[in-house]
């Protein structure tokens, strides 16, 4: 007995609208995907261009004092640091490189 391709021999094949509607579903979601991946790219572009340049220092108490978050906790990163991080990891994409 042969078993076609799309599952039992007693089964309907797929029919072209369940391809068509699982193709618009695709499709709408590489739309969605799309827009919130530009509005990423825009939002690290921006975290980017507020980064202060300079290196952080801190307290005996853990504190910042180059950025001014002088209430860290002892071993907590700066917000700059963590900014800093973000981007850099983000790099290809807002360089329009990654996919």
């Amino acid at each position: 007995m042969h078993i076609p391709p799309y599952g039992h021999p007693d089964e309907d094949p797929p029919t072209w609208d369940a391809y068509r509607a699982a193709s618009t579903a695709v499709e709408k979601h590489r739309e969605r995907a799309d827009a919130a991946e530009a509005k990423f790219r825009d939002a690290v572009r921006l975290i980017d261009s507020l980064i202060d340049v300079g290196d952080c220092w801190f307290d005996h108490h853990g504190g910042c004092q180059e950025h001014g978050y002088l209430r860290l906790e002892l071993g907590e990163k700066c917000p700059q640091q963590e900014a800093k991080e973000l981007v850099e990891a983000n790099k290809a994409l807002i360089d329009g490189q990654a996919r």
